[in-house]
């Protein structure tokens, strides 16, 4: 496979920029800020597009610097067919991107690759280019990808199983760390956490049960003793009422005595003879009746003025007399006018309290023992019944708060125990679940293993060979795991990579890179982008590494500071 030329209408700073490639090593020197990283970017993108998300922002960045037309054309041989690929791009959407692929030969259109060749001529993705064929600036260290595996392997008839391999690992390792039995973030984790509450929940139904047991019994005692003192208060209503009745009739009987009494001294101060004498009226009437019988007498029979004056006398004393006897009379008259009244007032209230009550039943409660028993005594004893009453409904609602409140909670701690075994069962399938992910874990790693061991070797060796070349035969023996993983023995013990310099480092990647796409493309080479990847590199290694340049069978396009 060779680029064969590159014309750049826009891209970046360049602009109607054309080169041609020769096979080997092709060099663009030119000073910094020219814009080598923008065609090594360029020809990245004519192949595999703005699409990924490792080159999406690459878009935005070399977008024409003058506007125009964003893109160019690429010419390109492989399996001895000569093709070109035009590509334009919209500014920031995928959607204005435009591609065509022609037949250099007969210019017409090709469907012999789609818009994602580079998939397609390269068996990797964008990322596994970038990781090999593709050296940029960052330098030249790498690690694999499971399309870097699949290609290395060979395994063009099942290369998406093997592309798959690390989607498969994270979403295993993912699922085992959601749901881990260990870590505190786990899902199975957490699951027992809640069964462990939701079982310490259910312990508490016992206690509950049996304080929910005194509750009821507390209520029922309370309620029976309320029970017991409204009929004790209501007797107290009935006794009191009965204590008025008593304490009306004695009343009612005193006041019975009391109106005979009147009654019979106002009979008998009516039968009371009148007592005031009739002896003087009388006694003035006669002694007047002879004085003027008298007077006539000696008037006729001796002296005239005499006899005059002796009638004048008696007839004094005759009205005299007559008038104390008729007031006497009147008297009399008028005492016993007022007997009568009095009487038959006395009689009238008499008859009229006797009609209005029965005095059989007054007697009856006048003599029953309530007429002597005290209403200050049972208002007193109401009072006291009505004040516990009081305290035992307050008690008796604070204890139906208590029991709903201990009723919700046992129905909390039944359905916390429903809860629990359910959730048992789920914990008891989900860690099987568990157990069967961390084993399909353990067959992938060791499936990907096995894999690595079928091309392990081969591999360092290449590595060593390009690395003992680069260091002129005085290279240390390299190592690589089957998760390909690079160390270095020094001093009798393997080092990582980041143990040496940047120098040494890249060197090594370089060399990693060389022998993956010796592993990689065993039949057509690709070329090889590299966008000035001897930056750390010092003066003898960078000489010894042109040389390794010229020495693999691969076209180079290599970009350099002037």
């Amino acid at each position: 496979m060779r680029l064969l030329s590159v014309h750049i209408e826009n891209f970046g700073k360049l602009h109607d920029y054309d080169r041609d490639f020769t096979s080997g090593i092709n060099t663009v020197t030119e000073e910094n800020g020219w814009g080598k990283s923008t065609l090594s970017a360029f020809l990245l993108v004519m192949f595999y597009g703005f699409d990924d998300k490792s080159v999406k922002k690459l878009r935005e960045k070399y977008a024409p610097w003058n506007g125009g037309v964003f893109g160019g054309s690429v010419i390109f041989e492989t399996e001895g067919k000569h093709y070109v690929i035009e590509r334009t791009f919209g500014h920031k959407k995928t959607l204005e991107d435009t591609f065509v692929l022609r037949d250099a030969e007969t210019n017409l259109v090709s469907d012999d690759f789609d818009e994602y060749l580079g998939d397609e001529l390269f068996k990797i993705n964008t990322e596994s280019f970038l990781k090999t064929v593709f050296m940029g600036q960052n330098g030249c260290v790498t690690e694999t990808t499971d399309d870097i595996n699949a290609k290395i392997g060979d395994l063009s008839m099942v290369d998406s199983d093997m592309r798959s391999y690390s989607e498969a690992q994270r979403s295993l390792t993912d699922y085992i760390n959601k749901n881990s039995d260990t870590r505190k973030t786990g899902k199975i984790y957490a699951l027992k956490e809640r069964l462990t509450d939701l079982r310490n929940k259910a312990r508490f139904s016992t206690g509950i049960k049996n304080e929910l047991s005194d509750c009821d019994n507390s209520l029922a005692s309370l309620s029976k003793e309320g029970e017991e003192l409204e009929n004790e208060k209501s007797e107290i209503t009935v006794l009191q009422t009965r204590i008025v009745k008593c304490k009306e009739a004695v009343l009612s009987n005193e006041k019975y005595k009391v109106l005979l009494s009147g009654m019979d001294a106002a009979e008998k101060a009516k039968n009371e003879p009148f007592k005031e004498s009739m002896a003087p009226g009388i006694t003035l009437y006669a002694s007047g009746i002879v004085l003027f019988i008298g007077g006539i007498a000696v008037a006729f029979l001796e002296s005239m003025l005499f006899g005059g004056l002796a009638g004048g006398v008696g007839l004094l004393l005759l009205a005299a007399g007559m008038t104390i006897t008729f007031k006497r009379e009147k008297r009399r008259a008028a005492r016993e006018k007022a007997g009568e009244d009095a009487y038959e007032q006395a009689e009238h209230e008499f008859l009229n309290f006797v009609n209005s009550i029965d005095m059989n039943e007054v007697r009856e409660l006048a003599s029953q023992p309530e007429a002597t028993l005290s209403l200050k005594e049972t208002d007193k004893k109401r009072t006291e019944i009505t004040e516990r009453l009081d305290r035992i409904r307050k008690e008796l609602q604070k204890l139906e708060t208590r029991r709903e409140f201990l009723c919700e909670e046992l129905t909390s701690c039944e359905t916390a125990e429903t809860k629990a075994n359910e959730l048992a069962v789920i914990i008891d399938e989900s860690i099987l679940k568990l157990e069967n992910a961390k084993r399909a874990e353990k067959l992938l790693e060791e499936a990907k293993v096995n894999f690595a061991l079928r091309y392990l070797e081969p591999l360092r060796k290449s590595l060593c060979d390009y690395y003992a070349f680069l260091k002129g035969g005085e290279g240390s023996e390299c190592c690589l795991d089957a998760n390909l993983t690079l160390t270095v023995t020094e001093a009798g013990k393997q080092r990582p990579e980041d143990a040496f310099s940047d120098g040494i480092r890249d060197a090594l990647g370089l060399c990693m890179r060389f022998a993956l796409i010796d592993a990689m493309y065993p039949t057509e080479s690709p070329f090889v982008i590299m966008d000035d990847p001897f930056l750390h590199f010092d003066s003898a290694t960078k000489e010894a590494a042109m040389r390794l340049l010229n020495k693999v069978p691969y076209q180079i396009i290599l970009m350099q500071k002037k």
